[in-house]
């Protein structure tokens, strides 16, 4: 047949491996070394705080007179596009009055308060296009870009995240 004899022989053919480490290859053990005297520890790290913003989460406001509304609404825009802003800050603010359900009033206050860094302003405005229009990609981005500016990231991310899930 063909069968072959296991590979155990007897013991004096057993060849047993050695290791030998040299000298110089051998780690000595970790000894703790004492602090030197008057070594006081390090406090550890403080932890890194991120800002967050306080959404006002206002809800819809209720509608008012867009009729007269309208007009002032319009002196505000032709101020903003001559890039006399506290005149379109002024105006938008005065037609919210008449009617706070005035989205475009809400955006493009939030978009003149951007302008004269008025971040504040800014989101709040833009909260309330918000809840006018929950769905309006532009304010959304415009809260983002707005967040990021007032140095808080991650709510600014959030804000485009929303964003890019609603595509």
């Amino acid at each position: 047949g063909g069968k072959e004899a296991p590979a155990s022989a007897s013991p004096s053919k057993q060849v047993k491996p050695s290791v030998t480490a040299s000298p110089s290859l051998e780690t000595p053990p970790m000894a703790k070394a004492a602090p030197p005297p008057g070594f006081v520890a390090p406090p550890p790290p403080a932890p890194v705080s991120v800002a967050r913003y306080s959404y006002r989460q206002p809800a819809k406001p209720a509608a008012g007179d867009r009729a007269k509304a309208q007009p002032i609404f319009a002196e505000g825009l032709n101020a903003h596009r001559e890039r006399r802003l506290a005149a379109a800050i002024a105006a938008y603010r005065e037609a919210l009055k008449l009617d706070p359900s005035f989205y475009q009033a809400n955006y493009n206050l939030g978009l003149a308060a951007y302008e004269v860094n008025d971040l504040g302003q800014s989101l709040i405005a833009y909260e309330y296009a918000l809840a006018i229009e929950p769905g309006s990609a532009d304010a959304r981005y415009n809260l983002a870009l707005s967040l990021e500016q007032a140095r808080f990231y991650l709510d600014a991310a959030n804000e485009l995240e929303k964003l890019l899930a609603d595509r």
